[in-house]
Formats: C-alpha cells, sequence, structure tokens
C-alpha cells in the first residue's frame, strides 16, 4: 500500500525511543548491581554472580519502562489509529505522532502517558533477566574458554576459530560449486534427451 518507504515508517521515534530506552537501562544497572550488594550484605565493590546480575537487570528494567511505557502507549494508539484512518472512520490528520500526543495530555493528563505501565514492567523484569542473566553468562563462559578476566575478553572472542573456519571454507565452496555444476550438467543433460 505504501511501498519501500512503508518498511521504515516509524523507524525514527522508534530509534529515539530504543535509544533512551536503552540509555536508562544500562545508567541503571550499574545503580541496580549496588542495590543488590546492599541486599546480599556485600562489600561496596564485592564481585557479584552471573545470577546476581541478572537480578540486577531484572530490576534495573523497571526503570527504563518509565522510558519505554509512554513511546509503547503513543505507538500501540498510533497503530490503532492508523487502521481506524485507514476504514475512514478518523481523518488522516488524527492519526500522526503529535496528535496521539495532544490527545493523551489533553484527556488523560502528564499520567495518561504511562497506561499500561504494569504490564510493561511485567513483561520487562522477566526478559531482562533473561538477557542480562545470558550475557553474563556468555561473558564467564568466554572468559573461561580464553583463561583470562571477563574484562580482557573484548571481540576476539567472536572470532575464535576463525583461522580453521578460514581454511576450510575455501575447499568447501569449491566442492560445493564443483558439485552444483556437475549436477546441473547432468540434469541438463537428462531434460534433452
Amino acid at each position: 500500500q505504501v511501498g519501500i518507504r512503508g518498511l521504515y515508517q516509524g523507524t525514527t521515534p522508534a530509534l529515539m525511543a530504543n535509544i533512551a530506552e536503552n540509555s536508562v537501562l544500562f545508567m541503571s544497572y550499574g545503580f541496580c548491581q549496588e542495590v543488590v550488594r546492599i541486599f546480599c550484605g556485600f562489600e561496596k565493590e564485592a564481585a557479584l554472580s552471573d545470577m546476581q546480575k541478572a537480578c540486577a537487570g531484572s530490576v534495573a528494567s523497571i526503570f527504563s519502562s518509565l522510558v519505554l511505557c509512554p513511546t509503547e502507549l503513543v505507538k500501540c494508539r498510533l497503530q490503532a489509529m492508523h487502521e481506524m484512518a485507514a476504514s475512514g472512520r478518523i481523518g488522516n490528520n488524527q492519526s500522526t505522532v503529535w496528535a496521539v500526543v495532544k490527545w493523551i495530555a489533553q484527556n488523560k493528563g502528564p499520567t495518561g502517558f504511562f497506561q499500561g505501565l504494569i504490564p510493561t514492567i511485567a513483561r520487562e523484569v522477566p526478559g531482562y533477566f533473561c538477557f542480562f542473566g545470558a550475557y553474563e553468562l556468555c561473558r564467564s563462559f568466554f572468559a573461561k574458554y580464553m583463561c583470562c578476566s571477563k574484562d580482557n575478553i573484548g571481540v576476539r572472542a567472536l572470532y575464535s576459530g576463525l583461522t580453521p573456519t578460514m581454511i576450510r571454507t575455501f575447499p568447501a565452496n569449491g566442492a560445493l560449486f564443483l558439485a552444483y555444476e556437475a549436477s546441473r550438467k547432468l540434469m541438463m543433460s537428462k531434460l534433452d534427451s
């Protein structure tokens, strides 16, 4: 209906919301690690387990939900209004980001932007527990595999095994194309006869 451009429609607001959400999330993550240390009775700089860091990330998601909820609300309302505009129930000028923001502010007040906060938190808390848990478990695995500290992994862990893979790639791809060409010629000769 709207062409290729339609695939990227709404990218800017989504990108801005994602930047804001992740900024608050990672800023809160460090603070929440301190909260977990206090809750567990640890010293100020004590190392946390992967599970404790997953809990800190989970708690940090509550703060990021405060940023995410208003943008999700506007996005959902905008999607609904777009459908209503397409069916002719409302005018196209009512289905813009600013029209939705203005409507919420006028009809619901500032707290109206946090409608759906509890379901957002309920979705984000377990999700970010898994997100940060997987992140920390991977860091532990790579650190153990590479015999270094978690802080010294960097990017090189992602390229571990690259040399043997590259050595294997040339003959494997050569064999693939050789088999493709041979089978194509065989099938074409069978079709011609």
